[in-house]
C-alpha cells in the first residue's frame, strides 16, 4: 500500500497538508539523518522511538558551570518532548500516526520547561545576571549537539514579542547562548539549522488587561531580528489549523517575515508519554515546528547532506506555498511548508562541466546516449550502477541513474528479427541489382546497395541475401543514402577495379531523444579478381560519421560523438563440385573516435570486425532453377576501444562539484553468431501455370543476439511466395 493510502497517514491530516507523501513516493523518509531536539526529553519506552534515539540523547543538568553540563539517562521530565519527538520521527508501525521523517534518528537533550500561562507574561531581561545559569546551560547543550546534527528543533521559547527588546538586553542575559547560536568560526554551509516555535501569545492579555502584541514572534523565535548574522540558518514557525488558516493563538511572522514560515500545528496526533503505544491530540506553534524540522530531515536525505545549511533554509523558504492567503507576509512570512516542491527540481536542470557550481554547464533536457549495433550492450553495462548528479537552478543535486539516458534498450539495431525480415523481403521481392542505374562506366545506386550492384554477375555477393552477413558491414548499418561508382579497369580485363563514394544517414540509432539521425559520408576502392571456379574480392574504404560513432550517438549534456573509420573487406569464393561453392568473408575496421562538447570528453580508437562463411549450391531440378545456402556469420562488433566520461557525482556543502572520470568500454559482453539456412526455387510457366512463381524460404538462428552474453537464442523462419506477370 502506498504511504499516502495508509490509515496512519490519513489520520494525521498535517502530512497531506505539507505534501509529505510526495517525498515518500520519491523514496525519502529521513533515513540516515539525525535531528536534534531540545525539549523536556522523551519516553524511551514508547514504541514510536524504539531504536531511534541517538546515543548522545540525555537529560542536561540545570547547573552547567562555564558551559560544562553533566548528563543523565534520557527520559521525559514532562510530556512535551515525547510528543514533539514523535511529530518529527515517530516510527511507521501501522499505529495511529507516524512522524514527518519517520526513519530519522532523534538526538534529544532534555531540560526542565515551564508550562504555558493563560496570561501574557513577557520575560523581563532587565537583570541579565539572573539568567546566568540558564545561559550556561544553553552553551553546554549546544556544545553537545555540535557535530552530531545539522537540524535542531526548539518547541519552546521565552514569551515576549521581539520588538519590545533590544539586542543589548538580550545579550546581557543570554550572551553565551547567543554566541552558541551564531556559531562564529563555523562556515555557513556547516552551521546547525535552528528551527524555533514562534509562540502562542495571540489573543492573550497581560495582568493589567492589555492585549498582547503577537504581531511578530517571541524573542527566542525572532532572535535574528536582533542579531542578523543568524539569518540563513534560522527558521521561525507559526501554526496553521486544518483549514489552512493561521491558528487563533499563534504569533504572526511580522518583522521576522524573511525567515519565518507556516506549518500545521493545531489538532495533530503525537505519542503520549507514560504509555507504551498511546497517542493524543496536541496543538500550538510547538507542534508546527517539528513539521519543519522533519521536512529538513527529508531534504537532508534527498540531497545526501550535500546542500549547505544556508542553502537548505533558503530552499525550504523559497519552496513554500505563497499563493492565496499565504501571500500575506505579515502573517505567514514566506508561506506554508511545501515538502513536494522542496524535494523536486526548481527551474531547469543542468550538468556541470567543471568543479564549480557557477562554472560552465549544459542543460539536461533531451540528453541521451544510444548505441549502434556494433556496441551491443557495452554502453548499457558501462552505465549500470552509475549516477549523474544534475543541479537545478538553486544548485540542489538530483541523482539520476545513467541507464535512464539510454535512448532505448534494446536498440533499433541492424540485427533484430524485424529488420532481418525487411531485408529478406527486399531480396525476395525488391528490384535488386536493377535498382542501380548503369551509364557506361558509371553506376548510381542506393548507398547500401552500391557495393552489391557493382558485384560481378554470378558472384556470391549477387546471389546471397543481406541477411547472410556477406555485405559491407559499415555501409550496411546506414540508411537513406545515395552512392556513385566508376569502373577503373580496362574493358574485358579479368580483374575489375572500381571506386565509389556514398552519402547516407546513420539511421540505426535514431530515436525520439536523439534529434538528428546523423550524416555519414564515405568512399571505397574495390578490386575483384578471378572468374569461373574461383574469385577473390578485396575492398578498402573510409567512412566519416559527423554525428555518430559506429552508429552510436549522444545528445544534450553528453555532447557529440563522431568518428573516422578505415575498413577492409575480403571475399573469397571457390566452386568445389556440381554448382556448390564455398564462400568466406572477413571484415575489419579501425576507427579514430571523437567525443566532445559535453560529458563525453574523449575516446580511444575502436577496432571492429565482422565475418561470414558457408556454402552455396545452385542448379536445376525437374527443369526448375534451385538454390540452397548455409551460412554462419557474425555481424559488425566492436572488439576494443572506449569512451571517456567525465561526469558530476555530487557536490560539497561549500559548493565544489565532485566529479568522476571513467572509461566506458566499447566491447559488448557477447558475440552474436547467426546460422542462416536458405532455399529458393523458380517454377517455370507450364500448361497449368501461365506465369512463373518464385518460392524463397530462410531459417535463421541467432546465438547471443545483439552481442549480449546470456541473451536467449532467437529463431526465425521466413517464407516468401511471388509471381511474375
Amino acid at each position: 500500500m502506498a504511504i499516502s493510502g495508509s490509515p496512519e497517514f490519513a489520520t494525521q491530516w498535517s502530512l497531506s497538508k505539507i505534501k509529505a507523501d510526495y517525498a515518500y513516493a520519491r523514496g525519502y523518509t529521513g533515513a540516515g539523518v539525525t535531528v536534534g531536539i531540545i525539549d523536556t526529553g522523551v519516553d524511551p519506552n514508547h514504541v514510536a522511538f524504539q531504536s531511534k534515539l541517538h546515543s548522545q540523547s540525555a537529560i542536561a543538568s540545570r547547573s552547567c558551570p562555564s558551559g560544562t553540563c553533566s548528563f543523565t539517562s534520557i527520559r521525559d521530565t514532562g510530556s512535551h518532548g515525547t510528543a514533539i519527538g514523535g511529530l518529527i520521527a515517530a516510527a511507521r508501525l501501522g499505529n495511529r500516526m507516524h512522524g514527518v521523517a519517520y526513519d530519522a534518528q532523534l538526538l534529544m537533550i532534555g531540560i526542565q520547561l515551564g508550562s504555558g500561562s493563560p496570561e501574557y507574561r513577557p520575560v523581563d531581561l532587565s537583570n541579565g545576571a539572573a539568567y546566568r545559569s540558564l545561559d550556561e546551560q544553553g552553551q553546554g547543550i549546544y556544545r553537545r549537539l555540535s557535530g552530531q546534527t545539522r537540524i535542531v528543533n526548539h518547541s519552546f521559547g521565552y514569551e515576549g514579542v521581539v520588538t519590545d527588546y533590544t539586542a543589548a538586553e538580550y545579550r546581557g542575559a543570554f550572551g553565551r547562548t547567543i554566541d552558541s547560536l551564531l556559531q562564529a568560526g563555523t562556515p555557513d554551509s556547516d552551521k546547525m539549522i535552528l528551527v524555533w516555535a514562534a509562540g502562542n501569545s495571540h489573543g492573550k492579555f497581560d495582568l493589567q488587561g492589555n492585549m498582547a502584541d503577537a504581531s511578530s514572534p517571541n524573542i527566542s523565535a525572532a532572535t535574528p531580528h536582533l542579531f542578523p548574522a543568524l539569518r540563513g540558518h534560522f527558521i521561525a514557525v507559526v501554526a496553521t489549523q486544518s483549514n489552512g488558516t493561521i491558528a487563533s493563538y499563534s504569533n504572526r511572522c511580522g518583522v521576522a517575515a524573511d525567515f519565518c514560515m507556516a506549518a500545521p500545528g493545531h489538532g495533530v496526533l503525537a505519542p503520549r508519554e507514560g504509555s507504551r503505544d498511546g497517542y493524543w491530540g496536541v496543538g500550538g506553534t510547538s507542534s508546527a515546528t517539528p513539521h519543519v524540522a522533519g521536512a529538513l530531515a527529508l531534504m537532508e536525505e534527498a540531497f545526501r547532506g550535500q546542500l549547505g545549511s544556508t542553502e537548505m533554509v533558503t530552499r525550504l523558504l523559497a519552496a513554500a506555498d505563497k499563493s492565496g492567503i499565504y501571500a500575506n507576509r505579515n502573517i505567514y512570512g514566506q508561506g506554508l511548508l511545501d515538502i513536494e516542491k522542496a524535494t523536486r527540481p526548481i527551474g531547469a536542470m543542468s550538468a556541470s562541466l567543471s568543479h564549480a557550481l557557477d562554472g560552465p554547464s549544459l542543460a539536461l533536457g533531451r540528453s541521451a546516449v544510444a548505441a549502434g549495433p556494433a556496441w551491443g550492450d557495452a554502453l548499457q553495462n558501462a552505465f549500470a550502477g552509475r549516477e549523474l548528479a544534475a543541479f537545478d537552478s538553486m544548485n540542489a543535486p538530483f541523482f539520476i541513474p545513467m541507464e535512464s539516458f539510454n535512448a532505448h534498450w534494446p536498440l533499433d539495431d541492424a540485427y533484430r528479427a524485424d529488420r532481418r525480415f525487411a531485408r529478406f523481403v527486399e531480396r525476395s521481392f525488391g528490384p535488386g541489382r536493377n535498382s542501380a542505374a548503369v551509364l557506361g562506366e558509371w553506376t548510381v545506386a542506393t548507398a547500401a546497395g552500391l557495393v552489391s550492384a557493382l558485384s560481378p554477375d554470378g558472384s556470391i555477393q549477387q546471389a546471397l541475401s543481406r541477411t547472410t552477413g556477406i555485405q559491407n558491414a559499415w555501409i550496411e548499418f546506414g540508411t537513406h543514402g545515395m552512392g556513385i561508382a566508376r569502373e577503373l579497369s580496362p574493358a574485358h580485363s579479368r580483374s575489375r577495379l572500381r571506386s565509389g563514394i556514398f552519402v547516407q544517414n546513420s539511421g540505426v540509432t535514431r530515436s525520439e531523444r536523439l534529434a538528428a539521425p546523423g550524416r555519414t559520408q564515405g568512399a571505397f576502392l574495390n578490386l575483384d579478381m578471378g572468374s569461373g571456379a574461383g574469385r577473390v574480392s578485396a575492398e578498402l574504404g573510409f567512412l566519416r560519421e559527423s554525428e555518430r560513432l559506429l552508429g552510436a550517438g549522444a545528445a544534450g549534456a553528453y555532447g557529440q560523438l563522431a568518428g573516422n573509420t578505415w575498413f577492409t573487406r575480403f571475399v573469397a569464393e571457390r566452386e568445389v563440385r556440381g554448382g556448390m561453392r564455398l564462400v568466406a568473408v572477413a571484415q575489419g575496421g579501425y576507427t579514430s573516435a571523437e567525443a566532445n562538447h559535453g560529458l563525453l570528453r574523449g575516446a580511444r580508437r575502436v577496432l571492429s570486425s565482422a565475418f561470414a562463411a558457408g556454402i552455396h549450391w545452385q542448379g536445376k531440378a525437374s527443369g526448375n532453377a534451385e538454390r540452397f545456402w548455409l551460412m554462419v556469420s557474425q555481424p559488425l562488433r566492436n572488439e576494443s576501444g572506449a569512451l571517456e566520461l567525465d561526469y558530476p557525482t555530487g557536490r560539497t556543502r561549500s559548493g565544489e562539484v565532485v566529479r568522476e572520470t571513467a572509461w566506458l568500454g566499447a566491447e559488448p559482453s557477447g558475440r552474436q553468431l547467426d546460422v542462416t539456412l536458405g532455399y529458393e526455387t523458380a517454377l517455370r510457366p507450364s500448361a497449368i501455370r501461365s506465369s512463373a512463381w518464385r518460392i524463397r524460404a530462410e531459417a535463421w538462428r541467432s546465438l547471443q543476439p545483439g552481442h549480449r552474453a546470456g541473451a536467449r537464442p532467437e529463431n526465425t523462419l521466413f517464407l516468401a511466395l511471388s509471381r511474375s506477370f
